[in-house]
């Protein structure tokens, strides 16, 4: 288990979550173009370079927001921010709103492929 898992944890953090690989998401997106994509950080953040394909809600917005995009709780999710925590605080959220395929994709710092700019 990594640091951070340890740390959200021990916040009440959710060990659950599903997670998918960078690998995993790039090649389930280009099959799948009912997966949505979810950036979770704010929108100055977005606009300074994202996932090509990705939606913007802060994840202070989430649980708001989440339905002007992904009205069946069916949708698949990825979910992504800078470091990971932000995405993974927003599929607990989405889990708890009764969203049932959601992933944690992580961080967008190590995402090896193509950023939007």
């Amino acid at each position: 288990m990594g640091f951070l898992e340890i740390i959200l944890n021990s916040f009440g953090g959710n060990s659950s979550i599903k997670k998918i690989k960078y690998e995993e998401a790039t090649t389930n997106l280009k099959e799948d173009k009912n997966i949505i994509l979810l950036d979770v950080r704010e929108n100055y953040e977005f606009q300074s370079g994202h996932i090509k394909g990705a939606k913007n809600i802060p994840l202070s917005a989430v649980d708001k927001k989440i339905e002007t995009i992904a009205k069946n709780k069916n949708s698949i999710l990825y979910v992504y921010c800078q470091s990971g925590a932000r995405s993974a605080r927003a599929c607990q959220i989405l889990s708890a709103k009764g969203y049932t395929n959601v992933y944690n994709l992580g961080s967008i710092m190590g995402w090896p492929y193509e950023i939007v700019r």
